[in-house]
């Protein structure tokens, strides 16, 4: 996936009707900090927007103008940028 990539979420579990993405905040010392857990349904659509992490590897993903981490098992790119 390239950055500006639109990307369907979709949690791979089929237990699940979901996945959760993470918002990261500034704390104190200006390191990123855990602010928000945010749950959105199978088929949400986004866009790719940052690169993963090296904590864990989530990539982020613009969804309803909120920048979310997710984990790359549960996305797929619907279609690619030239």
């Amino acid at each position: 996936m390239k950055r500006g990539d639109l990307v369907i979420l979709t949690n791979c579990n089929t237990r699940f009707e979901g996945s959760y993405g993470y918002e990261f905040g500034c704390g104190p010392a200006g390191d990123l900090t855990l602010k928000d857990e945010v749950w959105v349904p199978n088929g949400t659509i986004g866009m790719y927007c940052e690169d993963p992490k090296d904590d864990g590897g989530k990539f982020g993903v613009l969804v309803h103008g909120r920048l979310l981490w997710f984990d790359q098992i549960d996305s797929r790119a619907i279609n690619e940028t030239g």
